[in-house]
């Protein structure tokens, strides 16, 4: 992973949380996301059988969402999480967020080692043009 990004997330108070999300459902198109909610507001959510489910912030952790890139270099062995972020009525909420990528010139794909005799459930491509997928598809 050569690439990263960072991102500082303000989430305002919102009388009408009920009606409005934070973030709306995705996956990270990344490898890595890391993750720190800085202050104890809940309000990411990860889906997992149909039902979302609060990710409980806690003093100084740390949360690694697998993303889209790292799922395909593992050949679905480990799965991108879908997630959202809902805002509270009374309380702010701050988390930052640290993206990680491999360069540009990098190609994507299931590692050999981890296909291991197994069918290869994701196509190898350049990361220019897995971006210019995502850019199409969106």
């Amino acid at each position: 992973m050569e690439f990263q990004s960072f991102r500082i997330n303000y989430y305002p108070p919102c009388p009408y949380a009920k009606n409005v999300l934070g973030i709306a459902p995705h996956s990270d198109a990344v490898g890595l996301t890391i993750l720190l909610q800085v202050n104890s507001v809940q309000g990411l959510q990860i889906s997992r059988n149909g039902r979302w489910i609060p990710v409980k912030p806690l003093p100084g952790a740390f949360v690694a969402n697998i993303g889209d890139i790292l799922e395909m270099l593992t050949n679905g062995k480990y799965k991108s999480i879908e997630h959202r972020v809902i805002v509270d009525p009374s309380k702010e909420r701050l988390s930052i967020a640290a993206f990680h990528n491999p360069r540009l010139g990098s190609i994507v794909g299931p590692l050999p080692e981890l296909v291991d005799g197994s069918k290869e459930y994701y196509k190898s491509l350049s990361m220019e043009d897995f971006m210019k997928l995502l850019a199409s598809s969106n």
